[in-house]
């Protein structure tokens, strides 16, 4: 079979394929041959074009591949109406949303870490991954059920230690913290931190709550005070002041 066709110079190229697998023999028109010539411009285009689609099509598959977040169903990918690429958190009932620009994963696998405490090599796959033999699986640390007698004690263990009131168990905070370590990955997650961690973040958050007082107090025409003293179970005098205004919102 022969094709022929102009080449960019002008001149006539004949381009012969024979029935065997030797490579294709180029002619052009004073007779010379070469069988490792160059392959006609059209073809070698559309070569190159097929290639580089099968590369791309390869690549967006072994990123999702590659990718453990989505290997082990953390994160979906999913489309905005706006036509904007994002990954939606699928860890309990977290429904976080991250942009994810050129399939990038970085701010999703950050999310991951603070509030789940899910890494590569930590969370609910790694022990999936874990294998062993009957040796293994007997000494391995088994999964204790919960036990209402025994939370009840623990409990009072808790209140008792720390010198708390009765009351503590009506905290509503306390139950909030309590419903939301139920959605936590594993129990590293729930870890709370020492003593001088917890302070640091204590004024921390008292210096959040002195700032929005302040923007609150600017914008008052006037306000009423009252006093209180009193003293705290360690003998610790206190003298409170507490303030009164109203709001135009109510």
């Amino acid at each position: 079979m022969s094709y022929s066709m102009d080449d960019r110079n002008g001149s006539e190229m004949e381009f012969s394929i024979s029935g065997s697998m030797d490579a294709p023999t180029y002619r052009d028109n004073d007779g010379a041959q070469d069988g490792d010539g160059p392959q006609a411009p059209g073809m070698q285009n559309a070569m190159q074009q097929e290639d580089d689609a099968n590369t791309n099509d390869q690549a967006s598959t072994s990123e999702e591949g590659r990718s453990w977040i989505f290997a082990y169903k953390y994160g979906e990918r999913y489309m905005t109406e706006q036509g904007k690429e994002r990954i939606r958190c699928k860890v309990g009932n977290c429904t976080k949303m991250y942009s994810s620009i050129k399939k990038t994963t970085t701010t999703f696998i950050t999310h991951l870490r603070n509030s789940h405490g899910i890494t590569e090599f930590t969370g609910p796959h790694a022990h999936d991954k874990k294998r062993g033999g009957p040796l293994d699986s007997f000494l391995a640390k088994r999964t204790r059920t919960f036990d209402q007698n025994e939370f009840n004690q623990q409990f009072i263990k808790f209140l008792v230690s720390g010198k708390l009131p009765f009351t503590t168990s009506e905290n509503k905070h306390l139950q909030r913290s309590l419903e939301m370590a139920q959605t936590a990955p594993t129990m590293a997650a729930i870890k709370l931190p020492n003593a001088v961690t917890f302070a640091r973040k204590t004024t921390m958050e008292y210096h959040a709550c002195y700032d929005r007082l302040r923007t609150v107090l600017h914008d008052l025409l006037a306000i009423s005070c009252t006093l209180d003293c009193w003293t705290s179970p360690f003998n610790q005098a206190f003298l409170g002041v507490t303030g009164h205004w109203i709001c135009e919102k109510t």
